[in-house]
């Protein structure tokens, strides 16, 4: 665990500081007493990372003299981009935490043949004139059970986004069967120059192994996939 320390209650931990570009990192901002209510302003991490999740917290215990009173919020964050990022300083009440640096790996392509879970992006063309119709297709292949899927919203400055169709399909690829969830995307550009198709996050939890027969579906790992970006000429 690496952690960053100051004189202040609030101290701010990560799981580790350089990751790739589809995994996730865990955040915990500690603050040395008990809260009943408020909470830090999370907000200022939305800059470099997408919040997937945030839980709190608490723990007071007495022992052999000594008394332990703490409470804590877990984020789970995933990267925006790859390169440097920041882990702001957090502020709370009068305290605030130091900053952590964290470096994000561009990750190696998911789609190889065999893997479990990958993504797929397809596009039609590859250079357009001003308000030509684009389709940009994304695509989830998974051969594992998943549940709350969720995909992160399409958005292309300098482009007008309409959702053409969400579809769902099977696929055998080599021993493996899948199922395709696909997505297409109608994109009309609106100035010429180059058109960046930014990587979008799609995320899921694989079915938990104890929920097969079971009316509940239970939550297992959660696992984050990047689509892949595109830049067109228009």
């Amino acid at each position: 665990t690496i952690s960053t320390q100051s004189w202040a209650k609030l101290t701010a931990t990560v799981d580790r500081t350089v990751l790739d570009s589809n995994e996730t990192l865990q955040l915990t901002v500690r603050y040395d007493s008990q809260v009943l209510s408020s909470e830090p302003k999370f907000d200022a991490l939305e800059r470099d990372f997408k919040i997937l999740s945030k839980n709190r917290s608490q723990q007071y215990s007495v022992g052999n003299g000594r008394t332990e009173s703490y409470t804590d919020w877990k984020l789970t964050l995933a990267p925006k981009r790859i390169g440097q990022l920041l882990i702001p300083s957090i502020k709370f009440k009068k305290d605030i935490s130091d900053a952590i640096e964290i470096t994000v790996r561009k990750a190696s392509p998911s789609n190889a043949s065999g893997q479990p879970v990958y993504t797929e992006t397809l596009i039609d063309k590859s250079a357009v004139y001003v308000q030509e119709q684009l389709l940009l297709t994304h695509r989830l292949y998974t051969s594992i059970q998943l549940t709350d899927l969720s995909i992160e919203e399409l958005s292309i400055p300098g482009a007008i986004i309409q959702k053409a169709s969400q579809n769902q399909f099977r696929k055998r690829i080599g021993s493996r069967d899948y199922i395709v969830v696909e997505t297409k995307y109608a994109l009309f550009p609106q100035t010429s120059g180059k058109l960046d198709i930014p990587a979008t996050v799609i995320s899921a939890y694989q079915v938990g192994n104890n929920s097969q027969n079971s009316f509940f579906r239970s939550r297992g790992n959660q696992l984050i996939r990047n689509t892949e970006a595109k830049t067109i000429d228009v």
